[in-house]
């Protein structure tokens, strides 16, 4: 995957439908996520960023999560604005751990988990540290999962809380669809949490 976004054309990428960039993305290969080795490697190559932007104008459907954030932030900066300092790397990585009182807000996520919009739904953080989205330019990005969190305050350092932040996005990108979801699909997954992560790869899927 390194090798692809790297590349000097998208033609790689351009042979799939979907790119799946998980938060371990944000440190890969010999590049270990540990505060001292550098890992901004991809981060900072234009070229990534770049070839991540031509292969969603080209068709092929992006799902990011987490510290993968940077990428969104990057290729796509007028969509979502982040807690913290935009201009400085993994600043908005001040999430807290535990659960989430979150809401289904989208119509068709509603319709597929056969809820009401507006229903709460179980979503756990089971590690603190997680991207947190404030908003989004609601001309551009659909949001579909939305939740109170708490969250350290990069200038005050005291915890606050947020409320209907967007915990699961998604937005056109070309021809191609990019979804963004806060949380992690492994240790903390809870059924909620799946069937949220089902229908947005359904609808990645369909396009």
């Amino acid at each position: 995957m390194e090798d692809l976004l790297r590349a000097d054309t998208v033609a790689g990428l351009d042979q799939f439908k979907t790119a799946f960039l998980s938060c371990g993305m944000r440190g890969v290969s010999h590049h270990v996520y540990n505060g001292v080795s550098e890992d901004n490697h991809l981060i900072d190559d234009p070229t990534v960023i770049q070839n991540l932007v031509d292969a969603a104008n080209n068709g092929v459907n992006l799902y990011f999560s987490d510290w993968t954030y940077e990428f969104i932030e990057r290729g796509w900066p007028d969509h979502v604005t982040w807690v913290g300092d935009e201009s400085e790397l993994d600043s908005a990585q001040r999430g807290q751990a535990g659960p989430v009182a979150a809401r289904v807000v989208h119509d068709g996520l509603a319709a597929f988990m056969e809820i009401p919009v507006d229903s709460q739904i179980e979503v756990i953080f089971n590690q603190g540290g997680w991207a947190v989205p404030i908003e989004v330019d609601e001309s551009l990005v659909d949001v579909l999962v939305r939740g109170d969190i708490v969250f350290d305050d990069p200038d005050s350092g005291e915890y606050k809380e947020l409320t209907d932040v967007p915990l699961v996005f998604t937005f056109s990108a070309g021809g191609g669809q990019v979804v963004y979801t806060a949380f992690h699909n492994e240790a903390q997954i809870t059924d909620d949490a799946r069937d949220v992560l089902r229908f947005s790869l359904t609808q990645l899927s369909q396009i």
